[in-house]
């Protein structure tokens, strides 16, 4: 019994993980369903579902002729737009000839289409045209719906931290995809200048994650509104090697610290402000400030006059070795005699 339920429980947990690999879309009864003369497209479908971008997959049409004649040349013409298209050696147009009532038994009508590399995810038209008789002036136009998978990832930025000796760029992963292979680089451009490296690694930067690269940047401009361009390269889940580019506003001059308060609800946009460096600024400056304070202050109090000083201040006097003493007897005695 307990063998049945454990059987049971891993076919449940397959099932969860299977994916669809094919969709079918059956158009028969559906009013939408166009045709020309009784020539009908009734069937969809198209493999792998969904189709990933800068990939091949194959649609399949299901189509029959149920007119009470016959038809002259059966056409179907395929007009792929932004994203899909066709190979060169895929033919656009696929004559059928001629079909009869008594041969009108359902053919199917296939294509290799080709996504963009840079298609993103949702659902696109791929539009069909079809008639019965190959006339360039009378066809029936049909919208496929196909549904293309997201592979890409995307980016939010902002400046981490900034300060002479180098500027701290926060990169988070906020697609639904892991960024394989990222490099992070600043570009050649008007504003800025690197020195030293141009590009860091990160490495494979999940759903979720951040991570920080850090740059040695110069101010090549004066303005007040100086931009950061910052480019990220990137291996997406289907294996397609890709590139964004982001860009952070900063603030113009030549040093540059972080405004906190200027960061707060702006997503993916870093600013920067001038900052005249001070040494008064600097947070080591006062550690080293109090400790050297502390040390003094110790070294004062252990010494003889500081102690007689602040017990002065206290009111309290110390008292001499001579007072503390009791009198000498030829003393007692001469003030004895005195008395009589």
């Amino acid at each position: 019994m307990k063998r049945k339920i454990g059987l049971v429980f891993m076919l449940l947990f397959t099932l969860m993980f299977v994916t669809v690999s094919a969709v079918e879309i059956n158009y028969t009864g559906n009013n939408a369903a166009d045709s020309s003369g009784s020539l009908e497209v009734t069937q969809l479908k198209y493999e792998p579902y969904p189709v990933n971008p800068g990939e091949y997959f194959d649609v399949w049409l299901k189509a029959q002729w149920k007119g009470s004649t016959s038809t002259k040349n059966v056409t179907f013409k395929l007009v792929p737009t932004y994203p899909f298209y066709l190979d060169n050696n895929e033919k656009v147009i696929k004559s059928f000839g001629k079909i009869t009532p008594t041969s009108s038994e359902p053919f199917i009508v296939k294509y290799k289409v080709r996504v963009h590399d840079d298609a993103v995810e949702g659902i696109n038209n791929l539009r069909l045209y079809y008639n019965q008789d190959g006339d360039e002036n009378s066809w029936v136009i049909k919208d496929l719906e196909i549904q293309i998978a997201d592979a890409q990832t995307d980016f939010d930025l902002i400046i981490q931290e900034s300060t002479d000796t180098g500027t701290s760029i926060a990169i988070a992963n906020t697609g639904k995809n892991t960024a394989n292979s990222l490099i992070v680089r600043i570009p050649e451009q008007e504003d800025f200048m690197v020195i030293g490296t141009n590009g860091q690694i990160v490495g494979n930067l999940a759903s979720g994650d951040y991570s920080l690269v850090t740059f040695n940047l110069q101010s090549q401009g004066k303005s007040s509104e100086q931009v950061l361009e910052i480019q990220l390269d990137y291996t997406d889940s289907i294996g397609e090697r890709r590139t964004v580019t982001k860009e952070i506003a900063m603030g113009g001059g030549t040093t540059f610290t972080l405004n906190a308060t200027q960061f707060a609800g702006q997503r993916g946009r870093g600013i920067l402000q001038n900052s005249n460096s001070s040494i008064f600024q600097n947070t080591w400056f006062w550690v080293i400030v109090v400790v050297i304070a502390i040390v003094v202050i110790i070294l004062y109090f252990k010494s003889p006059r500081a102690k007689s000083f602040f017990k002065g201040l206290s009111g309290t006097h110390p008292k001499s070795e001579r007072s503390s003493k009791e009198a000498p007897d030829w003393v007692a005695n001469e003030r004895a005699s005195k008395k009589k």
